[in-house]
């Protein structure tokens, strides 16, 4: 069950039965599983250079905690490591690895029942805006979403959005990021345990509320 956060600043606009909101909602983390899109990469990598990769889990938990690469690498790879990390920003991005990012089984469930009341908005960080779309697009959920922001870094300014209005928007995301952007522009944040972080993690950072994933925070109605 989702848990209101003791530091929620204001009640949920939501509660008023029938409203339209803007729901800006992350990619990774909240809608597709990246993790085994990144985990490919550490493993094809770390087999070329003859050592042996982290399993599933302790790589998982690692990035979730979150722990940088670089310093859980370069113990194992030694001089190596600089070379692994820029192929790797080479590789993040690329339609081999991309191919391997899953939606959540709930995801289409999801995006269908947000489209029937709401305004939805992907806001996400890629530095490949083309390889973006197209994923969308294979994933037969380009659809849903009014309108679709990329870039390389997340933008501090979210009046870029049309239709921006703080009193009537929550984000949904997974990281640091959308939960530090959402207080610094007083709207409603929902963060989502499904994502980069975990949720020890996610408290500290004080969101307005702390749910699993993307279907429990509708099942809940905070959405």
């Amino acid at each position: 069950m989702g848990t209101k956060n003791q530091y929620c600043r204001r009640a949920w606009k939501t509660d008023c039965v029938g409203e339209k909101i803007l729901v800006i909602l992350d990619f990774d983390g909240v809608l597709v599983d990246p993790m085994p899109r990144l985990y490919a990469i550490h493993k094809d990598l770390f087999e070329e250079y003859g050592a042996t990769p982290l399993d599933y889990e302790e790589y998982r938990d690692l990035k979730r905690k979150p722990v940088k690469e670089s310093e859980f690498v370069t113990p194992l790879l030694g001089e190596n490591t600089e070379e692994y990390l820029q192929r790797r920003l080479e590789l993040i991005e690329t339609q081999e690895y991309l191919s391997q990012d899953k939606l959540f089984d709930f995801s289409i469930d999801c995006l269908k029942r947000l489209k029937e009341k709401h305004t939805i908005v992907l806001w996400t960080a890629r530095s490949n805006k083309k390889e973006l779309h197209k994923e969308i697009e294979e994933k037969q959920i380009a659809d849903f979403f009014d309108q679709v922001i990329v870039s390389e870094e997340k933008e501090e300014k979210l009046d870029v959005i049309p239709g921006f209005d703080p009193s009537n928007s929550i984000i949904v995301g997974d990281t640091e990021v959308e939960v530090r952007i959402a207080q610094e522009h007083k709207i409603k944040c929902i963060a989502v345990n499904s994502g980069m972080r975990r949720k020890a993690v996610l408290e500290m950072l004080k969101p307005d509320y702390l749910v699993e994933n993307l279907k429990e925070a509708i099942d809940q109605g905070l959405l």
